[in-house]
């Protein structure tokens, strides 16, 4: 964030939340560090670091700080409350049975993927992408799956906003084949990701549409490249993912 405000909106918001950011990315941290990181006076950052440790919101401890869980309260909150989320929380728990590997729900938002719900992580592959994390949708075979459900114009929209970069060397960063590639997902239903997220990872992916929030997620399965390579996702999960997926949505469009 920079030192102006954009039009319409408060500058102090824009402070708080640079304040909180770069605490979040510190894990812990004191004023004088803070202020050095984000370009702030020290008596700014103290002034917005008591308001939210007032508010609950951070945690003081001798002049260390550090996010407090009641950010937690809210995200939490914002999840259950979405129809697409809380509905397929119980599917992904089953998948998660059937499979035996890491299985996730991720939702669009913005232009940008976020992981909302996994289960089963035997590889610590949520200690790299916490619940919560934004991903380019380029990036894996959940933001592909989703992007195969939007209109070629609405992809181009999002990948002009938010860019393609290599999250790895084997992350498609053109757009022409990269919209040849969600031609074949929607073709065959399902996305898959090859190293392309994580150099050690493989994933497959379906993605699911609740018309009642308007929200669009994916399924997907996730494990060891060494274990799960493209052919037996495809031939293991494809048709497994895609089933879950059906019964999700025709739940949803019959939910009162």
């Amino acid at each position: 964030m920079d030192d102006s405000a954009p039009s319409g909106t408060v500058q102090a918001g824009w402070t708080l939340l640079r304040v909180v950011e770069a605490l979040f990315e510190a894990g812990e941290s004191g004023v004088t560090a803070l202020a050095a990181e984000t370009g702030l006076t020290k008596g700014t950052v103290h002034k917005h670091l008591t308001t939210l440790a007032e508010a609950g919101y951070v945690l003081n401890d001798e002049g260390t700080y550090r996010l407090g869980f009641r950010f937690l309260t809210l995200g939490g909150a914002v999840r259950d409350r979405n129809r697409l989320c809380s509905a397929a929380t119980p599917e992904v728990l089953a998948l998660s049975e059937a499979t035996d590997e890491l299985c996730t729900l991720a939702v669009e938002e913005r232009g940008h993927g976020v992981f909302v719900f996994g289960v089963n992580d035997d590889y610590g592959i949520r200690r790299r992408h916490h619940l919560g994390s934004r991903f380019y949708l380029h990036s894996n075979a959940a933001g592909k799956a989703m992007l195969a459900r939007l209109p070629d114009a609405r992809v181009r929209h999002i990948l002009e906003s938010t860019g393609m970069p290599a999250v790895t060397d084997r992350t498609t960063t053109d757009p022409a084949t990269l919209l040849t590639e969600l031609a074949t997902v929607r073709e065959q239903g399902y996305a898959l990701n090859v190293r392309e997220i994580y150099p050690d990872i493989n994933g497959i992916g379906v993605a699911v549409h609740d018309e009642g929030s308007d929200t669009l997620g994916a399924l997907t399965v996730v494990g060891p490249a060494s274990r799960l390579s493209p052919e037996r996702l495809e031939a293991e999960y494809a048709e497994l993912l895609a089933d879950r997926a059906d019964d999700l949505e025709l739940r949803l469009r019959y939910e009162d």
